[in-house]
């Protein structure tokens, strides 16, 4: 899932930096994030009036982590003194979400990147087709090209229902699984996240196996102990993840990269394509791989696809897995649960060494 908006109850968003300042409490750490990003975004901010996704999230928190300003500020330091991290901040600022989107993926590749050690260079782009980024892992530099998937303005307010429902079933439910349903959700379900929240809960807690009504007409829900029968469903169409990125891959993403004199990584973040039980990520990661290693093959300038996915539920374990042409890691990246999943492309013009691969996802990845 895409990070989405979720506030603490009673939590206003503020509308100037003289109220965020106020309502930062004196938390010296959302302070000195507060003075960073007054002084790269400028007095005249509009994005406390235009409720940008930069100032909505000012209040926010993600699996008990420190707040998304905080967080933010020291990616955004990490790359502190390279030439155009101004332009990516700035971009963090916009009301546009595929540009704060793809400066968030910046900050948190290229910041981690660097805060292990390695050369990082931010591109300003001049046109649709200019990579964002070089990083150097190896003994050259590796073009960067990161893409989100955007969807319609109907099933993003279902993907910002779902996150928020993730957060307060999980503050609910900290020891137990976070979805252990069948659920059908309703329109109703997205002005009552609250109480929709609330009613699982009580299912789970006493293993309701008979469907249960949810408040005020939310739709339904029972509790399943068969994870293979676990399912959510909303009332508009789905679109899969997998099938999203495959014609993309053949289609618009191909169009905007340009050939390069190194080797090119996409990085692409997904939503839902891993939101599966945990006993059958690898086999999903396997079905996945395969299907994308076809569509790669079409495109000899990209060297590999990095899919990236954040995992709204407690991670209890790590997991690491290597196959000859591609690799999944489900770990931690500063307290934040995430899901890569790595897939060489065999046709490529220039392939990425093994030392490479290895600090992008390997057992002691380097982001």
């Amino acid at each position: 899932m895409p990070l989405v908006v979720q506030l603490p109850p009673n939590t206003g968003i503020p509308t100037s930096w003289e109220e965020a300042i106020a309502s930062a409490c004196e938390d010296p750490q959302m302070l000195d994030a507060i003075r960073y990003f007054r002084g790269m975004l400028g007095e005249r901010w509009r994005g406390w009036q235009q409720r940008s996704h930069l100032a909505r999230s000012f209040h926010t928190s993600f699996q008990c982590g420190v707040r998304e300003w905080v967080r933010l500020h020291r990616l955004a330091i990490a790359l502190d003194g390279l030439d155009n991290v101004n332009l990516v901040v700035k971009e963090l600022g916009s009301p546009a979400w595929q540009k704060h989107i793809a400066a968030e993926q910046t900050l948190e590749f290229c910041g981690r990147i660097r805060a292990a050690g390695h050369r990082v260079e931010l591109i300003q782009n001049t046109d649709e087709v200019s990579p964002d980024a070089r990083v150097w892992l190896d003994n050259h530099a590796i073009t960067l090209e990161f893409k989100a998937l955007h969807d319609s303005d109907e099933q993003m307010q279902w993907d910002e229902f779902f996150a928020t429902l993730q957060s307060e079933l999980f503050r609910r439910r900290p020891e137990g699984e976070v979805f252990p349903f069948w659920a059908e959700f309703l329109a109703p379900a997205l002005e009552h996240p609250q109480d929709v929240a609330d009613t699982l809960s009580k299912i789970a807690a006493n293993k309701h196996s008979e469907l249960h009504y949810l408040p005020h007409g939310a739709g339904r829900a029972r509790y399943e102990a068969d994870t293979e029968a676990r399912e959510m469903l909303f009332p508009i169409a789905q679109c899969d993840d997998l099938d999203r990125v495959t014609r993309n891959l053949s289609g618009k993403y191909r169009r905007q990269l340009r050939s390069t004199e190194t080797p090119t990584l996409l990085v692409v973040l997904t939503k839902t394509m891993f939101l599966t039980h945990s006993n059958r990520r690898i086999a999903a990661a396997r079905e996945a791989a395969l299907k994308l290693q076809k569509a790669l093959e079409e495109g000899t300038m990209i060297s590999g696809l990095l899919i990236q996915e954040e995992l709204f539920e407690q991670l209890n374990s790590p997991l690491f897995h290597a196959d000859r042409t591609w690799r999944l890691a489900i770990n931690t990246a500063q307290g934040r649960a995430r899901t890569t999943l790595l897939v060489k492309n065999g046709a490529a013009n220039i392939m990425l060494s093994e030392h490479e691969i290895d600090v992008l996802i390997g057992k002691h990845m380097h982001w």
